[in-house]
């Protein structure tokens, strides 16, 4: 029935309740995607997408899929500034499962990148905080360095400075 018609909330969400009690969790994760996929109230999809990532991050995780289902929802709900800190705390956690690996350092740039994007919609100090934890993650980050150096020109404090200062000369060392 929910192939037929995913708005039958009532008749997912038993169908999910009984694959959650007999702990199939891949048919907890089917079932929400294919409901996700279908859905055409962008309401609707929106929660079925937020039960979807809390089943993609349930053990075992599956955090390709959860980051996948993260952007989908964050352009659904581009306001919404916690879907983007979710991707980056399971771009990070994924990134320490391939240490040492390319595919640590892309993780790492993409959630540099995700914070700086959460930067650029934040009032000054959230968005120094942000961008510094950009530049943690990716301390060659060129637009989190580029954001940084135009913030503290936005709010010239010794602090700030201090900010930039440390950050600069790491990218020296680093050179």
């Amino acid at each position: 029935a929910v192939a037929l018609d995913p708005e039958l909330s009532s008749t997912l969400d038993e169908a999910v309740e009984r694959a959650r009690a007999a702990r199939r969790i891949s048919d907890v994760r089917t079932l929400l995607a294919l409901a996700a996929e279908t859905t055409r109230s962008p309401a609707r999809k929106l929660e079925v997408l937020r039960d979807l990532i809390e089943a993609q991050t349930a053990q075992p995780a599956d955090f390709d899929g959860a980051i996948a289902t993260l952007g989908i929802a964050s352009a659904l709900a581009p306001d919404e500034l916690s879907l983007i800190e979710q991707r980056v705390t399971l771009l990070v956690q994924r990134s320490r499962r391939k240490k040492g690996t390319d595919a640590e350092r892309a993780d790492l740039d993409a959630a540099a990148s995700l914070e700086v994007e959460l930067a650029r919609r934040l009032d000054t100090e959230p968005a120094l905080e942000a961008v510094e934890r950009a530049l943690s993650l990716a301390p060659d980050h060129g637009d989190a360095l580029s954001l940084l150096t135009g913030l503290v020109a936005k709010a010239p404090t010794d602090a700030n400075r201090a900010r930039l200062g440390k950050h600069l000369a790491a990218r020296v060392r680093a050179a």
